[in-house]
């Protein structure tokens, strides 16, 4: 069994954990939200394939604060049709898996003392991953490390912005990078990622 097939099949385990009411150990929560979606589309493009793309999605997104900051948990599986074939003959369509995890730890939350200046409500320090594996003739393996500082803006609902450190590994597995003088393991130079997260309330019309 191939790492991916193994990396999946944690994955899809993990997620049946969380849906049959399963808890990863975490700090007592303030408040918290889980979110169960399920998403369909005929017309999903990848990298170098001309053809368009049935995909079933399904999601689980997972958001909690508590005493000192907040966490994001989002676990999407992806499964495609015969245009996105899995690696190997008679394989059907590819499964691809997309795990995400961000970490806050809020200045206002540990000291007490929120940094106020204007539009600004506080700032924090943001960390997590990225992780993806795809059973397709590819094969990648993401993983990405981001961290750095996040702006929380005062605003109705709430506007993050941060400036973060990334870091990224990855697996290829299409003949180029197979070649003698290729590697089929990269390590990306690293850079900054500039992020923006929101959500604002929607009030709606009233009649007169």
């Amino acid at each position: 069994m191939s790492e991916g097939s193994l990396i999946v099949r944690f994955g899809l385990k993990l997620l049946i954990v969380l849906l049959l009411g399963g808890s990863l150990p975490a700090a007592a929560e303030d408040s918290s939200d889980t979110f169960i979606g399920y998403r369909y589309g005929i017309r999903f493009r990848e990298p170098n394939n001309p053809q368009e793309i049935t995909k079933n999605i399904l999601q689980f997104a997972h958001a909690s604060t508590y005493r000192y900051g907040s966490n994001y948990l989002n676990i999407d599986y992806f499964k495609s049709d015969s245009n996105d074939p899995a690696n190997g003959a008679g394989s059907g369509g590819a499964v691809e898996m997309y795990l995400t995890y961000r970490h806050q730890l809020q200045y206002g939350k540990l000291t007490g003392k929120p940094i106020a200046l204007g539009v600004v409500r506080d700032v924090a320090l943001t960390a997590g991953f990225d992780l993806n594996t795809k059973d397709s003739a590819a094969a990648p393996h993401k993983q990405v490390l981001v961290a750095g500082p996040t702006v929380k803006f005062d605003v109705p609902g709430f506007l993050d912005v941060g400036l973060w450190y990334y870091r990224e590994r990855n697996h290829c597995g299409i003949a180029p990078c197979l070649a003698p003088d290729a590697h089929s393991e990269v390590t990306f130079d690293p850079t900054y990622l500039l992020n923006a997260t929101w959500a604002f309330p929607s009030t709606p019309a009233r009649c007169r």
